[in-house]
């Protein structure tokens, strides 16, 4: 095996695969972030060799823009759709909500998508969506946002923003609700992947939810012989990266040994119809070659995730 560089950018994504490909490489795993996947997913479709990606997660890495699947182009990472449509299960039916604001950066596509799968299921399962209040790129004043979310009445707010911006909107939140004695306290903040960094201050976003793709603190059996048996290898905590390279490399091996074979085209055709158990959940594939899977959320309390609920979105139709 060998490792190819590159940089979150399309271009070096797609030279890192047109030179994996030029040394004979078949199988790839990888790129870990979606612009470099978006540049290689074509490069490895043109080659059939079978490309894996961990984590990238824009809808165009497995689809063509042609609408067309790419056969031999997968990722592990839950999808967008997938994460948003959990989130709204989450808040209507784990944590009671029914009035929903939706604060998120049209610039943002990522942002954009997760909202769209949030409202529609959370509207299709009864909830109300109150307010929604897309925000310039670069804002970081939130105070007439958050004023108008209190006046709609919402007691859930969906932000799917960085840990910067979820640091902010808190720290405004909880200072509009001391300028009203408290009026606005049951807002209740859901957060998106984006918010798992270490820039997220957890003081200020104390009570919050968000969505992981891996966390230690799930007490499945099979998570935790796994998280120790990497800690006494690496001495270190896994992290997201680590669990989703895991599952990816596993996917593989086992796609091989069902197919018997070093073809690219029969390894992806036992991937598609299987079903896997990960550290990172029980998955299958959708016709668009994304997971199917659960999606763990965690609550911040005094300054410590805990564990909440994992939530099994039912997939779409096709």
């Amino acid at each position: 095996w060998r490792i190819y560089p590159t940089a979150c950018t399309f271009d070096s994504g797609q030279e890192a695969a047109q030179q994996a490909i030029e040394d004979g490489q078949q199988f790839i795993i990888g790129p870990v972030c979606s612009e470099a996947a978006l540049g290689a997913a074509p490069v490895a479709q043109a080659a059939e060799a079978l490309l894996i990606s961990p984590t990238a997660i824009h809808p165009l890495v497995t689809v063509a823009p042609q609408q067309q699947v790419r056969p031999t182009v997968f990722t592990v990472a839950y999808s967008e759709a997938l994460q948003g449509q959990a989130a709204a299960q989450l808040a209507y039916d784990t944590l009671v909500k029914r009035r929903a604001a939706l604060l998120y950066s049209p610039q943002d596509m990522a942002a954009v998508r997760l909202v769209e799968a949030f409202a529609d299921q959370f509207q299709a399962d009864g909830g109300e969506v109150v307010n929604r209040s897309p925000y310039p790129g670069g804002t970081t004043d939130f105070g007439e946002w958050l004023r108008n979310i209190s006046e709609a009445g919402a007691d859930l707010l969906y932000l799917p923003a960085d840990a910067a911006t979820a640091n902010r909107v808190a720290a405004q939140r909880r200072e509009l609700d001391a300028e009203r004695a408290g009026t606005g306290s049951e807002l209740t903040i859901l957060g998106s992947d984006a918010w798992e960094s270490d820039q997220l201050d957890r003081g200020l976003v104390d009570g919050s939810y968000f969505p992981v793709h891996y966390t230690s603190l799930d007490p499945n059996p099979t998570i935790q012989r796994w998280a120790d048996t990497y800690k006494s290898v690496y001495a270190v905590e896994p992290n997201t990266l680590a669990a989703l390279a895991y599952d990816t490399a596993n996917i593989l091996a086992e796609a091989i040994h069902q197919a018997q074979a070093l073809d690219p085209l029969a390894v992806a055709d036992m991937i598609e119809p299987s079903r896997f158990e990960g550290v990172t959940g029980p998955m299958t594939f959708d016709h668009d070659h994304r997971p199917l899977k659960p999606v763990p959320f965690v609550q911040i309390r005094d300054q410590s995730g805990v564990y909440i609920s994992v939530i099994a979105p039912q997939p779409a139709a096709p």
